[in-house]
């Protein structure tokens, strides 16, 4: 199994014509537009390193996961009923 955190990758948007490509180009693929100072786009929300996502703790590798706690104890029997 392996715990290496997926590659990031980050995009950018040309503001003139809309084509997504790989943030290191120098321009727009589609329409020749500079892309130099175009930020590139905010990477998927939950993605490893991302403020705000899940925080990964190099620690937790090799340990079991935790188990889930048992259900509590059941209820006693009622007592039976009347006759009908």
């Amino acid at each position: 199994m392996c715990f290496r955190p997926a590659n990031l990758v980050l995009n950018k948007t040309c503001p003139e014509c809309g084509e997504v490509s790989d943030a290191t180009v120098p321009e727009c693929p589609k329409c020749g537009h500079d892309l130099v100072s175009v930020e590139p786009d905010m990477p998927d929300p939950n993605a490893p390193g991302v403020p705000g996502a899940e925080v990964f703790d190099p620690s937790d590798i090799g340990k079991p996961p935790t188990a889930p706690k048992a259900p509590g104890a059941p209820a006693a029997p009622k007592a039976p009923g009347a006759p009908k």
